[in-house]
């Protein structure tokens, strides 16, 4: 029989990852060496047995006995689950179909349950060769699953319409869908601008009530600076600059994605916009 889960062994650490989530290579070590690998490594040496030698299994018309059954039981149960966790849901009939068979206390051949378990050990393979994996670096892996805000807290709290875009610019840029990334920096910027052009009393839109251009957007920030107090004026010209900066990267003149950003392009947007909201932030929170 396999063996159930280590003494010590926390349901966390044995739990299989999850469809949507990121499998890092520990992960797929983890599953070689999980309790389902074991199951098909054994599922596969009993298929071996039987195949080689079938006139054993046509003899063997006994009733599978009951010390086994209750073996089998409480472990064709724990596949299941681990199963689930696949969404290998063929391979979930079967083996529910086999554990309702050595649960029931009416006459079960024994070959019958070798049959089973070579049905389940051929059905489970072919549909874990339909589970794929997309590889992606450390450091993206970092703005997939993050339990931390990716431009920080400050930004989070004052400008909370901007966090799921946020968010999902990081997931977009960790799969290289780079326009889609681009395009969730572009919300979010439309709400950081907005919340600047209330506190400096700059007009930003045109007269469809929509961010102006680029150089629209850095010449009117720059003609309110003069009009603020003294001691504002630096942070508020560096907050100009780094929108500057942004629109330098952005590619295109208007608020709006080009037609393709490279990898490259894509990661300066996203560390400019960063940096931008990142600053803007506390100006926002004491103006």
């Amino acid at each position: 029989m396999l063996s159930q889960p280590l003494p010590g062994d926390s349901d966390d650490s044995r739990r299989m990852p999850q469809p949507g989530e990121l499998w890092s290579l520990w992960d797929m070590i983890r599953i070689e060496g999980s309790d389902l690998y074991k199951l098909l490594k054994q599922l596969a040496r009993i298929q071996a047995t039987t195949k080689d030698a079938p006139e054993v299994v046509a003899s063997l018309s006994e009733d599978f006995p009951q010390e086994l059954r209750a073996q089998w039981r409480p472990q064709l149960a724990h596949y299941i689950k681990l199963m689930e966790g696949l969404g290998a849901r063929i391979s979930i009939r079967c083996a529910e179909e086999l554990l309702k068979k050595v649960a029931r206390d009416d006459h079960f051949p024994t070959y019958q349950f070798f049959e089973g378990i070579r049905d389940l050990e051929s059905t489970l393979r072919r549909e874990m060769q339909d589970v794929t994996f997309y590889s992606i670096s450390p450091a993206m892996a970092d703005l997939l699953e993050t339990s931390e805000p990716l431009f920080g807290d400050e930004v989070l709290i004052w400008f909370p319409s901007a966090a799921s875009d946020i968010a999902e610019a990081g997931k977009c840029l960790a799969l290289k869908r780079n326009k889609a990334a681009v395009f969730h920096l572009m919300l979010a910027m439309e709400c950081a601008l907005r919340e600047m052009a209330t506190h400096i009393k700059a007009d930003l839109l045109n007269k469809h009530g929509q961010l102006e251009k680029w150089s629209v957007l850095v010449s009117r920030i720059k003609e309110k600076i003069p009009a603020l107090p003294a001691k504002e004026q630096d942070d508020w010209t560096s907050a100009h600059n780094l929108l500057w900066g942004v629109g330098k990267v952005w590619r295109n003149g208007t608020m709006h994605p080009a037609e393709a950003y490279s990898d490259e392009e894509a990661e300066k947007i996203f560390a400019a916009v960063k940096t931008f909201m990142q600053h803007l932030a506390p100006l926002v929170a004491i103006a």
